[in-house]
């Protein structure tokens, strides 16, 4: 299902397609892509038979970037705090997800053991703290970027202007 769903997304991604379905149905279409994400990481994490690391490590991505759309529509512009945030509730879900395939494939008790590592940043590095390192790269980056001056936006004068016209507004 996830690769009809990649192909079907690969072949209308170009500018006559566009044009052909129209924005609107392009969108909606293209709005799959994030079904055909979930549906890859479960594909992925079945088809991982002993250490799941890489896989719910992926997983625990797509949580922060899924996230972070869903923040976006929410509450408009995701500030940093909410980027902290959403890293920290992406690096629980992994350290979590982890534990959990473990104590359901093992009896022993391993689910916890699992958890527990997760937490312990003096073994190997686990998926949950790769997780953790990405969420607050990202975030980092975000705010270096906010301290880069921004140009001068180009707005509207007024109504009463010409259509179109536009006028530089200084960055002051």
């Amino acid at each position: 299902m996830a690769l009809v769903g990649l192909i079907a997304l690969a072949v209308t991604s170009t500018d006559g397609m566009i044009k052909r379905l129209g924005a609107a149905r392009w969108n909606r279409l293209h709005q799959a892509v994030y079904g055909v994400a979930v549906l890859g990481v479960i594909h992925f994490l079945l088809q991982t038979k002993i250490d799941i690391s890489e896989s719910i490590m992926v997983a625990g991505l797509l949580v922060w970037l899924l996230g972070y759309r869903v923040l976006h529509r929410l509450v408009g512009e995701v500030t940093l705090p909410w980027q902290l945030a959403l890293s920290i509730a992406a690096t629980l879900f992994t350290a979590c997800g982890e534990a959990l395939w473990y104590a359901v494939l093992s009896s022993s008790g391993a689910g916890w053991r699992v958890f527990a590592v997760n937490l312990d940043w003096e073994m190997a590095p686990r998926p949950a703290h790769y997780v953790l390192i990405v969420g607050l790269s990202v975030t980092l980056a975000a705010f270096l970027w906010s301290l880069k001056p921004q140009p001068a936006k180009a707005r509207r004068t007024s109504s009463r202007a010409t259509s179109g016209a536009i006028q530089v507004q200084s960055g002051s």
